[in-house]
């Protein structure tokens, strides 16, 4: 499951989440099948690997390539 906020639409109206990559912390698209709403998550499916980094903040303004930072609470 992923926050609502993290999946995204592209102009043809499919769904897709940023995969980070761990070494260069860029992001690029990958496609999902979007499954049932789960309290305050979405079940997804597609071909990624349980443990992946995700994007879960400002998806709408990323580009493919981008390089992003890692957020922490502590």
């Amino acid at each position: 499951p992923v926050p609502p906020g993290a999946v995204f639409a592209d102009e043809h109206g499919k769904s897709f989440l940023w995969r980070v990559d761990r070494k260069t912390l860029t992001v690029s698209p990958m496609p999902v099948r979007m499954g049932a709403v789960i309290r305050e998550s979405i079940m997804v499916s597609g071909d990624f690997e349980a443990g992946e980094m995700i994007a879960i903040s400002g998806v709408h303004q990323l580009r493919d390539g981008q390089q992003v930072r890692i957020w922490s609470s502590r």
